[in-house]
Formats: C-alpha cells, structure tokens, sequence
C-alpha cells in the first residue's frame, strides 16, 4: 500500500477541511437557535410567562405590587447590645419563624395563592 494520498481523495478532502469551521458555526448557530426555540415553547407552555410581571402591559400590574408590598426590614445591624434590643430581635426572629414554619414544603398547598400572599383579583 502507497502512503501517499491519491488526487482523487484530495480532491473529496480539500472542500471539507475548507469548509470545516464555517460548517462548525453555522450548525453552533443553528443548534442555538433550536434550543432558544425550546426553551421559549416552553415558557409559553408551562404558564410562566403569565407570572412575568416584567413584560410590557403590566406596568399597573407591578405598581400595584410595589405598593401594597411590605418588606421585612429585619433588624439594623448596628447599636447597642442591651436587653431591650436583644428581647426585640428575638420577638422578631419569632415572628418570622412562626410564619415559616406555618408552612409545609411538601405538601401540595406550598404553592397555593394563600402560601404565596398572592391576593385574589
């Protein structure tokens, strides 16, 4: 057997190797955008996007969350130690740990609206 490779199967490789990397990209792209493709049928599918409250059209909608929204501002983190600010970390620590645990993770109201604090429209 000749090692040397013959003019015909140069002639089958040269196009090949020429072509290899625009090949690579333009299947990466095409890849790309088939999985984007997915992924958005998806988010479509599921429901998702309707909790989506940064679309456009739903600039009352997020209005009305920032609004009515009370965020726990915890406790400041500079002071005094004393007993009076230890029994209000405390009484807010509990608080907090009584709504927590008020909750079951693994039954099936973890989700539920009420769970949730989403108020009914």
């Amino acid at each position: 057997m000749n090692s040397e490779t013959t003019p015909e199967h140069e002639a089958t490789v040269s196009p090949i190797k020429k072509h290899q990397f625009l090949t690579f990209l333009v299947s990466a792209i095409i890849i790309a955008l088939f999985l984007v493709y997915i992924a958005l049928s998806l988010y479509r599918s599921s429901g998702t996007f309707q909790l989506d409250l940064s679309r456009p059209g739903f600039d009352q909608a997020r209005e009305d969350v920032t609004k009515e929204s009370q965020f726990f501002e915890g406790y400041p983190s500079n002071g005094p130690i004393n007993e009076e600010t230890l029994a209000e970390f405390n009484a807010l620590y509990n608080q907090e740990l009584k709504d927590a645990t008020a909750i079951d993770a693994y039954s099936g109201d973890a989700l539920s609206d009420s769970t949730l604090q989403i108020p009914a429209s």
